[in-house]
């Protein structure tokens, strides 16, 4: 046996409560570090930069207690497997801490900046919860727009770190979306990692290898915020509003830079006066506007709405189909269930939204016209019809298709337009074999 061999089999064998410690310390270093993340912020708004303590305080206590965890539990020994029942546990208190920990700047920032607006710590959890769940519930109320209400803006940006604040949620945001998950599970083995992250109910493997994994779906969602971001400054959006709406779409949540979300920039009324009303308040950084309005691309209001619902389709996606899209497997891409979904509800949707109207269309010389093909005139057969329980004369077309036409059946709209109904007439003939026919082809389902 080697020296080395030897000093390995004198390791000791971490299991059960031990191994969960030490994974749970792991998990709380990752969620200091995101707790860090915001005071990024700090060098591109210098103003709010006493907001500082709120986050090095709870997020350096937790990379400490992280720390010390993981080293009295899990430093030079033999990792053990996670026992029955221990990874589902280990998830759960995964998101107990981060909810809890996450909630600490909110409530922390009141007693570190005198003046600033007051959370209790249940509004800071709330508030914590809703942005790691991607919920998109809030309690929060220093959004950009409330500036110009303010008696003195710049004393109000310094005190509140709106700024700061409001990028703190999207990042909650982004990892909530991705998967807090994920990250947590790629920071320990692949095994042991694999396990926790289907105890969170995912059934797709997207590569053999886990950190690989991670590192794929965090550069894919990165990229698209990137995108979405580009797209809705490209829009007239400010850099920093759309970097905040972009995240808030991809990660389906909704929490916004300003106090109506998205209507803010889509009210016709704040985009003819956003250059009166802001025009002399500063955000505190020289490429950033208060207004939310760049100032430099013209403003598409139907241009930032196709952004953000792209975005919020694509987090709407299942990770593995990302894959597939950016492995260029085109085939298994557009077979998914989920893919025919989005493509075809609409389809449905503006079908049936458009039922009440296409005798308008049609009504003349034969049902001539581009609907013609899509509906069975059925004057021509009103009398077999009638013969078979079906009153001829409420009907004036029914669109082909099981679904459309199943829907078609069970909506009753005014006669003079299109009405559908159950007949009145001779249901005696209900069980002759072609009405059988009729209701196995789904035209009758009533």
């Amino acid at each position: 046996m080697s020296l080395f061999d030897s000093k390995r089999s004198h390791k000791i064998l971490a299991t059960g409560v031990r191994l969960l410690a030490g994974y749970l310390g792991l998990f709380l270093v990752m969620i200091g570090f995101i707790m860090l993340l915001p005071l990024f912020m700090i060098v591109v708004f210098p103003g709010e930069w006493r907001a500082w303590a709120s986050f090095v305080v709870p997020g350096g206590g937790a990379i400490l207690i992280g720390s010390l965890l993981y080293f009295f539990c899990l430093f030079r020994t033999d990792k053990g497997k996670l026992g029955k029942h221990q990874d589902i546990i280990l998830l759960v208190l995964l998101w107990v801490m981060a909810l809890v920990v996450g909630a600490f700047p909110f409530f922390l920032n009141q007693y570190f900046v005198p003046g600033a607006t007051s959370y209790t710590y249940l509004e800071g959890l709330f508030e914590s919860t809703s942005g790691f769940t991607t919920t998109g519930l809030t309690i929060f109320q220093d959004y950009l727009d409330m500036a110009p209400a303010q008696a003195d803006t710049n004393a109000w940006l310094e005190t509140n770190s709106p700024h700061i604040f409001i990028f703190y949620r999207s990042v909650c945001h982004f990892f909530g979306g991705v998967g807090l998950v994920l990250v947590a599970s790629s920071a320990i083995s692949d095994s042991q990692g694999m396990k926790l992250y289907s105890a969170e109910g995912h059934t797709d493997k997207l590569l053999p290898n886990l950190k690989k994994s991670a590192r794929l779906i965090l550069t894919i969602y990165a990229g698209y915020i990137v995108l979405g971001t580009l797209g809705l400054w490209l829009f007239g959006m400010d850099w920093f509003d759309a970097l905040q709406h972009s995240v808030a779409a991809l990660a389906t949540g909704g929490l916004s830079s300003r106090s109506t979300s998205l209507y803010y920039f889509l009210n016709p009324e704040n985009i003819a006066n956003y250059q009166t009303v802001y025009g002399n308040l500063s955000s505190g950084c020289a490429f950033s506007s208060l207004s939310g309005f760049n100032g430099i691309t013209p403003i598409n209001t139907i241009g930032m709405e196709v952004v953000t619902l792209i975005s919020m389709l694509l987090g709407a996606t299942c990770f593995m189909l990302h894959v597939e899209l950016f492995t260029l497997k085109w085939k298994q891409f557009f077979r998914d269930v989920e893919i025919h979904l989005v493509i075809h509800l609409p389809r449905f949707g503006v079908s049936v939204h458009l039922l009440p109207y296409h005798d308008r269309l049609h009504q003349r010389a034969g049902y001539a016209g581009p609907w013609a093909r899509g509906f069975v005139p059925l004057r021509r057969g009103d009398e077999r019809r009638r013969r078979h329980g079906f009153d001829g004369g409420w009907f004036e077309a029914i669109p082909r298709g099981g679904l459309l036409q199943r829907a078609a059946m069970e909506i009753q709209i005014p006669e003079h337009q299109l009405a559908l109904r159950a007949p009145e007439a001779d249901l005696s003939l209900w069980g002759s074999a072609p009405a059988k026919r009729w209701r196995k082809q789904g035209c009758a389902s009533l």
